[in-house]
């Protein structure tokens, strides 16, 4: 599953001529209908895929999800992958590490760099979760995670990764010790 440009073309069948022709999917493109291409032929290459075409009412830029597999569930499905994907960018840009002030980096540089980043962010990650379910290990530090609301109820309002890098901000600039584990446990969360 991945998202095409509106500018792609793609081989299909018009009724009016009577043969398949190459037309732009924003030609298809319907403002308040979601709309689903089935066996559609993309590239040169002639690939026959699905593509959803999302409805759109505040946008320029709808997404065209290309898929073989569920196109009942293509928006969600990709919209879950898309929200994971952003947020974990985010960390890794203005949220945490700010790798996008990095200008003038050599190739070999940014990528030493940019693995640290991928490392680290996992580490915060797991440190913020480890922080979450093991909130009585740490009595002296109080970091607040979540909000209670009357209508609904306990809403997390710090992501994990900023809850580790919290917590490592607390350990660092600490006079008193404050123990951060170094293990690296997986939770399903």
């Amino acid at each position: 599953m991945f998202s095409l440009k509106k500018t792609i073309k793609i081989l299909i069948h018009n009724k009016k001529e009577g043969h398949k022709i190459w037309k732009t999917l924003d030609s298809y493109a319907k403002k308040y209908k979601a709309t689903v291409y089935k066996d559609i032929e993309l590239f040169d290459e002639k690939y026959i895929i699905n593509i959803v075409h999302s409805k759109y009412l505040d946008t320029d830029d709808p997404w065209l999800i290309v898929t073989n597999g569920d196109i009942e569930h293509a928006i969600k499905n990709y919209s879950n992958c898309f929200g994971g994907i952003e947020s974990l960018f985010k960390n890794q840009k203005s949220n945490g590490f700010h790798i996008e002030s990095v200008c003038n980096a050599k190739e070999k540089y940014f990528t030493s760099m940019y693995t640290f980043v991928c490392i680290s962010t996992l580490y915060l990650t797991i440190l913020g979760t480890e922080y979450s379910k093991n909130t009585r290990c740490y009595k002296n530090i109080n970091i607040q995670t979540h909000k209670n609301y009357k209508e609904k109820g306990k809403v997390r309002i710090m992501s994990l990764f900023n809850i580790g890098l919290t917590l490592f901000k607390s350990a660092l600039n600490s006079l008193t010790y404050i123990m951060i584990p170094i293990r690296f446990i997986l939770y399903d969360v």
